[in-house]
């Protein structure tokens, strides 16, 4: 398996957390207002996270080949719960960290149940223009917590939401992915530490402390 030289020390489960967004083209373009939005409602420098895939998991009954991303984005023609090669980050413009969980976390973890959920939504939803809104409504002060935009969506989970949904059906107690945000991920007391894989020298504001 081919494995990226910046993700070496990578395992199943461990988060990739973006910052920016590739504005390369019009399908990106769009992805770029998304991620513009989701900085500034939450006044961070993250805009996406995706989960690094189980390699030794089968993907449509085959090997794999690469390591690989599980995410729900907008990318190479597809929106939501998709599965993309790691190596995309090589391309990527803005900030790249690879957060590694902590054998701790590991052991709480019902991995099962975790990956069965997650790969069970690739491919199942698309995003609409009233996803989108509804979860940046949910970002915002006030507004989102407006039961018009704070209740779930069943079927439509942006980035923070899939990830959190995971981890939720994993058996962490206490989650309510649709309010969560690629920040407030990140500050979950869940990791072992953080590397910075693109971008500027950058930190992430209250990393590891809740």
């Amino acid at each position: 398996m081919t494995v990226p030289p910046y993700l070496l020390s990578a395992r199943g489960g461990d988060l990739i957390f973006f910052g920016g967004a590739d504005t390369s083209d019009v399908e990106h373009l769009v992805a770029d207002v998304v991620s513009n939005g989701i900085a500034v409602l939450t006044r961070s420098n993250l805009t996406h996270v995706a989960m690094v895939l189980e390699p030794s998991l089968p993907i449509g009954g085959r090997p794999q080949t690469s390591l690989n991303l599980i995410e729900s984005t907008i990318l190479n023609g597809k929106s939501g719960p998709q599965i993309n090669a790691a190596g995309r980050i090589q391309g990527y413009e803005g900030l790249v960290f690879l957060a590694r969980l902590k054998d701790r976390t590991r052991s709480m973890l019902d991995w099962d149940a975790l990956w069965t959920y997650m790969l069970g939504r690739v491919g199942s939803d698309r995003y609409s223009i009233k996803t989108i809104a509804d979860y940046l409504a949910r970002l915002a002060p006030i507004v989102g917590k407006l039961p018009l935009f704070y209740r779930p969506e069943k079927n439509a989970e942006v980035c923070s939401e899939y990830v959190a949904a995971g981890f939720r059906a994993g058996g962490f107690p206490g989650l309510n992915p649709h309010v969560d945000c690629p920040q407030t991920v990140a500050e979950w007391a869940i990791y072992e530490n953080l590397v910075q894989l693109a971008g500027r020298p950058a930190a992430i504001r209250n990393f590891n402390t809740v």
